[in-house]
């Protein structure tokens, strides 16, 4: 019995750092984890913003073609 208390202490003592690693580790992974979130949530507006721009675009190129269309018409109605 008493061999077991120098064994138990050594394998207490060894967990106590084992813990500290772990511990910091896992801090070390949540700040990356939290980087990461911030930088997809920056990738996805920079995304967004590039959608309205190119639906602005869109919508500007196909009023164009309606204004091109009508004056067609016009010009055919007239001759």
């Amino acid at each position: 019995m008493w061999m077991l208390i120098p064994i138990i202490a050594i394998l207490i003592g060894g967990a106590i750092p084992l813990t500290a690693i772990y511990t910091v580790h896992r801090r070390s992974q949540t700040k990356l984890q939290i980087q990461l979130a911030e930088k997809e949530f920056l990738l996805e507006g920079q995304r967004l913003q590039i959608m309205e721009r190119e639906t602005e675009k869109m919508r500007l190129e196909l009023e164009q073609s309606k204004m091109l269309l009508e004056s067609h018409k016009r010009l055919e109605l007239t001759e």
